[in-house]
């Protein structure tokens, strides 16, 4: 079985983590890939002062770093806790749109679950924001197992 798992660092995402230790016990014909997406920052000018949007290769080097971090706790998470597994895990940070990177990793490395956090937004949040979970239940080629940030399987 290939299980794509995408973190962001936050709380759901550790819980997703969790869960997925409590449900893969023997690790022999399991693989596991830990992704994090950043979306690169596009800073835009308000009017009057109104200007092409700017790219800010600072802000990008800090969420890349924060991308790598949760990569790094999940993995650590995951070794930890399934000590057969060490040599089918392997994680990527990857740049995009989370929710169509997520997708497009599953598809491409033909995952047969695909385990995300959920943030737990209401409609409003949802409307402004989007939701990466929904996006992904919706576009996936394979299952997907959404954790609710309140979810605790440590």
């Amino acid at each position: 079985m290939k299980i794509l798992i995408a973190t962001d660092g936050s709380s759901s995402s550790e819980a997703a983590v969790g869960l997925l230790c409590l449900i893969v016990t023997k690790a022999r014909n399991t693989f596991i890939k830990v992704i994090s997406v950043y979306e690169p920052p596009i800073m835009a000018v308000a009017a009057p002062y109104a200007a092409p949007a700017a790219h800010s290769p600072a802000l990008e080097k800090e969420m890349k770093e924060f991308a790598e971090n949760a990569v790094s706790r999940a993995k650590s998470t995951l070794n930890e806790r399934l000590p057969d597994l060490n040599a089918n895990l392997t994680a990527e940070v990857l740049s995009g749109s989370p929710a169509q990177q997520i997708v497009r990793q599953a598809e491409a490395w033909e995952a047969d679950l695909v385990v995300v956090g959920s943030h737990g937004y209401g409609l409003l949040e949802r409307v402004f924001l989007g939701s990466v979970s929904d996006h992904v239940a919706n576009h996936a080629p394979c299952s997907v197992l959404i954790v609710r940030p309140r979810s605790s399987f440590s």
